[in-house]
Protein backbone atom coordinates (compact mmCIF):
# COMPACT_ATOMS: atom_id res chain seq x y z
CA UNK A 1 0.00 0.00 0.00
CA UNK A 2 0.89 3.68 -0.43
CA UNK A 3 0.54 6.56 2.19
CA UNK A 4 1.28 9.87 2.52
CA UNK A 5 2.49 11.74 5.86
CA UNK A 6 -0.15 14.57 5.67
CA UNK A 7 -0.23 16.10 9.22
CA UNK A 8 3.92 16.05 10.35
CA UNK A 9 4.74 17.91 7.47
CA UNK A 10 8.31 15.68 7.59
CA UNK A 11 7.81 15.53 3.99
CA UNK A 12 7.53 18.06 1.58
CA UNK A 13 4.34 18.23 -1.08
CA UNK A 14 6.23 17.14 -3.94
CA UNK A 15 8.17 14.17 -2.43
CA UNK A 16 7.18 10.76 -3.52
CA UNK A 17 3.98 8.68 -1.95
CA UNK A 18 5.61 6.08 1.08
CA UNK A 19 5.33 2.58 0.42
CA UNK A 20 4.10 -0.51 3.26
CA UNK A 21 3.21 -3.70 3.54
CA UNK A 22 0.15 -4.37 5.26
CA UNK A 23 -0.82 -6.86 7.76
CA UNK A 24 -3.56 -7.17 10.20
CA UNK A 25 -6.13 -5.05 9.18
CA UNK A 26 -9.19 -5.19 11.39
CA UNK A 27 -12.19 -2.42 11.38
CA UNK A 28 -10.58 -0.34 13.51
CA UNK A 29 -6.85 -0.03 12.29
CA UNK A 30 -4.08 -1.81 10.70
CA UNK A 31 -0.16 -2.49 11.15
CA UNK A 32 2.41 -2.06 8.19
CA UNK A 33 5.68 -2.90 7.82
CA UNK A 34 7.96 0.40 6.10
CA UNK A 35 11.03 1.64 5.58
CA UNK A 36 10.09 5.15 6.96
CA UNK A 37 10.55 6.06 11.05
CA UNK A 38 7.69 7.17 12.31
CA UNK A 39 6.48 8.51 15.87
CA UNK A 40 2.82 8.14 17.27
CA UNK A 41 0.39 11.01 16.64
CA UNK A 42 1.13 11.19 13.36
CA UNK A 43 -1.47 11.79 10.77
CA UNK A 44 -1.05 9.66 7.77
CA UNK A 45 -3.43 9.29 4.53
CA UNK A 46 -3.37 5.83 3.38
CA UNK A 47 -3.92 4.69 -0.30
CA UNK A 48 -5.85 1.04 0.34
CA UNK A 49 -5.78 -1.48 -2.65
CA UNK A 50 -9.94 -2.08 -3.60
CA UNK A 51 -10.01 -5.01 -6.50
CA UNK A 52 -13.48 -4.29 -7.07
CA UNK A 53 -12.48 -1.01 -8.80
CA UNK A 54 -8.94 -1.13 -9.34
CA UNK A 55 -9.19 2.48 -7.83
CA UNK A 56 -7.22 2.76 -4.05
CA UNK A 57 -9.48 3.95 -1.28
CA UNK A 58 -8.23 6.73 0.45
CA UNK A 59 -8.14 6.14 4.90
CA UNK A 60 -7.14 8.70 7.47
CA UNK A 61 -4.90 6.54 10.20
CA UNK A 62 -2.95 8.13 13.20
CA UNK A 63 0.26 6.22 14.30
CA UNK A 64 -0.14 4.84 17.61
CA UNK A 65 3.03 2.69 18.01
CA UNK A 66 6.16 1.99 16.05
CA UNK A 67 9.01 -0.63 16.35
CA UNK A 68 12.19 -1.01 14.41
CA UNK A 69 12.97 -4.34 13.18
CA UNK A 70 15.36 -5.54 11.14
CA UNK A 71 14.26 -4.95 7.84
CA UNK A 72 12.53 -1.68 8.90
CA UNK A 73 10.00 -0.38 10.85
CA UNK A 74 6.20 -2.06 11.99
CA UNK A 75 3.95 0.22 12.65
CA UNK A 76 0.17 0.14 14.17
CA UNK A 77 -2.33 2.04 12.86
CA UNK A 78 -5.93 3.54 14.19
CA UNK A 79 -8.15 4.61 11.62
CA UNK A 80 -9.52 7.63 12.15
CA UNK A 81 -13.36 8.30 11.28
Amino acid sequence: MQFERTASMVRPAQAPMGQAVGYDISARGAGFLTNDAMRPGEILRLLLPFEASHTPVPVMSEVRWSLEVPGGFRVGLQFLA
